[in-house]
């Protein structure tokens, strides 16, 4: 059976952002569990809001509780709902932590193998959630980059991170589009059902607004570093002890 997976959400003071984007991550967790038969939960970390975030999510059947849940032996969390049902989440920090605390508590309460780091203001795209938890068939897989698009035009604008040194400073912000099947050649086409299909592609960093995570490897590298913060370079630098630990990062 393809893994459960959990889909983790920072927020703070997001209440309009998620009132627009949430409805697409809920439609996409849902289509995955309800195809493959696997548990998922969306759990949103809400550091610290002063707007009515909470009472929103409370009224579209967010739980601040557990008691969806239960434990077994291992010590892990085992959902007691049928596995097409994807459960709904919400933690509360008493104060404002930043992004990395947030997410490293939204890792470690977790319920799956498979964490889906979003931003509060990601569209997902209804069949997101498969093509990234494949990746994971390989069990070097530290994590894997979602494929983005613009809003407007629907273009494809960043699929990997692309590295480089200028002027002493290491600079990471680039992105990369794989070329079209007849220009690249790490791509082919399957003539019997003109499905494109591409070798692994590789990514400097795993962006932490858009990316699936292995959370065993996630927790056993520490998580995001917490000197690091408020700079938001923690995915890179996590990314970077991923790759020196022998992990891949697509």
């Amino acid at each position: 059976m393809p893994s459960a997976v959990s889909i983790v959400i920072p927020t703070w003071n997001g209440l309009e952002l998620l009132e627009h984007f949430l409805p697409s991550v809920i439609a996409a967790t849902r289509q995955y569990a309800q195809t493959t038969k696997s548990p998922t939960e969306i759990l949103i970390v809400d550091d610290g809001s002063t707007d009515a975030t909470i009472a929103w999510l409370a009224g579209i059947g967010f739980a601040e509780d557990s008691q969806e849940f239960d434990r077994v032996d291992d010590g892990s969390r085992q959902r007691s709902a049928e596995p097409e049902a994807t459960a709904l989440r919400v933690l509360r920090n008493e104060r404002n932590y930043g992004f990395g605390e947030t997410c490293n508590r939204g890792f470690k309460a977790a319920s799956f193998p498979l964490v889906f780091l979003l931003n509060n203001d990601v569209e997902v795209a209804s069949d997101a959630v498969a093509p990234l938890v494949e990746n994971f068939v390989d069990d070097s897989v530290f994590a894997a980059h979602c494929r983005v698009f613009e809003f407007d035009s629907g273009i494809e604008c960043g699929t990997g991170k692309v590295g480089s040194f200028a002027q002493g400073f290491i600079r990471v912000h680039r992105s990369y589009v794989p070329a079209p099947a007849s220009q690249n050649p790490a791509t082919h086409v399957d003539s019997s059902s003109q499905i494109e299909r591409r070798e692994p592609l590789y990514t400097m960093f795993a962006s932490g607004g858009s990316a699936m995570f292995d959370r065993e490897k996630f927790l056993q590298l520490g998580g995001f570093e917490r000197l690091l913060s408020p700079a938001y370079w923690e995915d890179v630098e996590i990314s970077y002890r991923a790759w020196k630990r022998g992990y891949t990062v697509l």
